[in-house]
């Protein structure tokens, strides 16, 4: 190449000189621009924490997936309908949510790290639980605990994962985030329902699933304290220390949580003002509710006449399809950003919600379907497999890269806390959508509970199974029309306020710089 080596590239001689233990190190994959990044002490501790934390974002996703995974089994040894199994899932994500913008304090005032270890101390025993209930009153119990350990994990995870990524490279990271999540709730959701129905031991097999990601929980909240380093907790420590040598005393945790609350209100009205966070909030909000409702689609196929295998099968695939499409969504929206600019960005993620309306109504209405008998839809598995895994390739670009436009629009030092308002205000709305799919469900025929038995008039099978999928419907086609709407603000207001997210960055830099001197001062 002409004129030597390209700036900030090793040169001729330099590998020969790492080699032998001289010259410069080799640039950190990733962690080339200080003012979008904290960088971690080595490239081993950046690469040991990102491989924790993904794993533990695999393990919550996973965690997430059991309960709508066996709620066929469930629904049976309760003797309830899709609304009583909605409502236990909704008293998880009620809980999460409410709990979300303290998990969120959380990460800001302590080591992120050991936040999310307590969360999967806290979600594994209460996974053990599940496995354990007998009445749907312990359902509620249970699932409220485990609302409460996985809220601890998504703030504090995304937060280290938008500190480990320069903003052009968020797609992507959060793409892989997002895709090896997926696998992780294909694997478990798989695993449940296709040992669900069976007897391991002396154990019905939904009740050893929880048991059993339970205890893989409890052991990856040992590890990742192992594994794990929060690259900002020596800065945290070092404010601390230089406050109270300062003269100023540690405040109380309950007095400084009071404090954080309401820094934590002004952080809000600041983001608040910005166009799109609003937008991005919004689009959420109405964007997890078709995810909400697609929480049936096991148990819809299992209505249908798909064995529990079979069932396990197809939405297995529509898994690995929506991790493909995690992964292929931040490839198009970092490769569509460098080509157009943060439109690019925008317009991957309608053409993926416009896909998603043909794609819905293919796998709900449009395929041939069984009569609601077990087995009965065995053969159409072929059919159903792929058209699943297509489905969910196309309709599943729009998480990663609405978190990379969020980081973009949010200034780094309120990530942890806006994340988890965003993440509590997502979860608690956008949760809505099992109960409605529940309370559609007799509107459009579905009679009794999900307690069958051989005298279970077939036409009852398939009128249940029909009502299921159009509630499902209703419940993902509305709001992802809601959804393109949103996204066209963007358009407008996201290269306006990625600038502004600058200025307030450095605003909020200048003010704790500010606020260390006066104290040095009073010393």
């Amino acid at each position: 190449r002409r004129g030597g080596p390209r700036p900030g590239r090793p040169g001729v001689a330099e590998p020969a000189q790492r080699a032998a233990g001289r010259g410069p190190p080799r640039p950190l994959p990733f962690l080339t621009s200080p003012q979008d990044v904290v960088p971690f002490k080595s490239d081993a501790q950046r690469r040991s924490t990102l491989i924790a934390i993904y794993s533990m974002f695999i393990l919550e996703r996973g965690d997430e997936s059991i309960l709508p995974a066996v709620f066929k089994f469930i629904g049976d040894h309760l003797a309830t309908d899709p609304k009583g199994l909605a409502n236990i899932q909704l008293s998880r994500s009620l809980t999460q949510a409410a709990v979300a913008p303290f998990s969120g304090v959380a990460g800001d005032r302590f080591n992120r790290v050991h936040v999310v270890s307590i969360g999967a101390l806290i979600w594994g025993l209460a996974t053990i639980a599940m496995g354990l209930l007998t009445d749907i009153h312990q359902a509620y119990a249970f699932a409220i605990f485990n609302g409460l350990g996985l809220s601890l994990i998504v703030p504090s995870v995304q937060s280290l994962i938008a500190d480990s990524y320069v903003s052009k490279s968020r797609g992507s990271a959060f793409g892989a985030l997002y895709m090896i999540s997926s696998l992780g709730s294909m694997a478990v959701s798989f695993f449940s329902t296709s040992i669900g129905g069976q007897k391991i031991g002396a154990v019905d097999g939904w009740r050893f699933a929880f048991l059993l990601v339970g205890a893989v929980s409890l052991a990856a909240s040992a590890a990742v304290l192992c594994l794990a380093v929060d690259p900002r907790a020596d800065a945290k420590k070092a404010r601390r220390a230089a406050l109270i040598a300062s003269g100023v005393k540690d405040e109380p945790f309950f007095k400084w949580c009071a404090g954080r609350a309401t820094s934590m209100g002004r952080d809000i009205k600041i983001v608040l003002a910005v166009p799109t966070f609003v937008i991005i909030v919004l689009q959420g909000i109405v964007g997890s509710m078709p995810w909400t409702a697609m929480g049936f689609s096991t148990l819809y196929l299992q209505s249908t006449g798909f064995s529990d295998l079979r069932a396990a099968t197809v939405a297995a695939c529509f898994s690995l399809g929506c991790a493909v499409g995690s992964a292929l969504g931040g490839v198009f929206g970092d490769r569509a950003t460098r080509r157009f600019g943060n439109r690019g960005r925008v317009a991957v993620c309608q053409v993926s919600v416009a896909l998603s309306i043909p794609a819905a109504l293919t796998i709900l209405k449009w395929l041939p379907v069984g009569t609601g008998e077990p087995s009965s839809a065995d053969k159409l598995t072929g059919l159903y497999a792929p058209v699943f895994f297509l489905a969910g390739s196309l309709i599943s670009w729009c998480g990663t890269n609405n978190s990379a436009i969020f980081s973009q629009v949010v200034p780094e030092q309120l990530r942890s806390s806006i994340y988890a308002f965003d993440r509590a205000f997502e979860t608690a709305i956008g949760s809505l959508a099992g109960p409605i799919v529940g309370a559609l469900t007799p509107l459009f025929g579905f009679t009794g509970s999900l307690k069958y038995s051989d005298s279970t008039p077939v036409a009852t099978l398939t009128t249940n199974a029909r009502a299921l999928g159009t509630a499902m419907l209703v419940m993902m086609i509305v709001p992802w029309i809601l959804c393109f709407a949103a996204y066209l603000g963007l358009y407008w207001t996201l290269d306006r306020d990625e600038a502004h997210a600058g200025v307030l960055a450095k605003r909020f830099a200048a003010d704790a710089a500010a606020a260390a001197a006066a104290a040095a001062d009073t010393e």
